[in-house]
C-alpha cells in the first residue's frame, strides 16, 4: 500500500516538476496569471539554477528516480535508496521555500506542491525504513 502511495506521489510530482521544466523552456505564458509574478520573480533569482541547470529539470530527474525506484520489487536497499532520495529533496525544497519566502518574498504555488509532494513520499519511505 505505502508502495502505491509513493507512487502515485512520484508521478504528481514528476508532472509538476516537468510542467515548470516547460515553463522554463517556452516562458510564463503557459502558466496560470495569477502565478506568473511569483514564479517569474523566483526564477530570475539566483537560486533558480543549480550549477546551471534549472532546478525543475533536477524535480523531473528526483522524482522519476523514485518512481522507478518505488515500483521494482521491494528490497532493504531500494527502501534505503527511496528514503535517500525523499530526505535529500525534502531539504532541498525546504530551502527553496525559505529562500522563496525569507529573501525572495514570493512562493510558487507549484514550487510549494513539489515540497509537500516530496515530504510526504519522505514520510512514506521513512515508514517503509522502520
Amino acid at each position: 500500500m505505502i508502495s502505491r502511495m509513493i507512487v502515485a506521489f512520484a508521478v504528481v510530482g514528476a508532472l509538476d516538476s516537468f510542467y515548470l521544466s516547460l515553463v522554463e523552456i517556452f516562458g510564463y505564458g503557459i502558466m496560470p496569471k495569477c502565478c506568473r509574478a511569483a514564479y517569474a520573480t523566483i526564477h530570475q533569482s539566483v537560486y533558480a539554477k543549480l550549477a546551471g541547470v534549472p532546478v525543475a529539470f533536477l524535480g523531473v530527474i528526483g522524482y522519476i528516480l523514485l518512481l522507478v525506484l518505488a515500483i521494482q520489487p521491494e528490497t532493504a536497499l531500494i527502501r534505503q535508496c527511496i528514503f535517500a532520495i525523499a530526505l535529500v529533496g525534502t531539504l532541498f525544497s525546504a530551502r527553496l521555500i525559505y529562500v522563496s519566502v525569507a529573501k525572495i518574498g514570493h512562493v510558487c504555488p507549484f514550487c510549494a506542491l513539489s515540497a509537500i509532494v516530496m515530504t510526504e513520499i519522505l514520510v512514506l519511505a521513512t515508514r517503509k525504513l522502520l
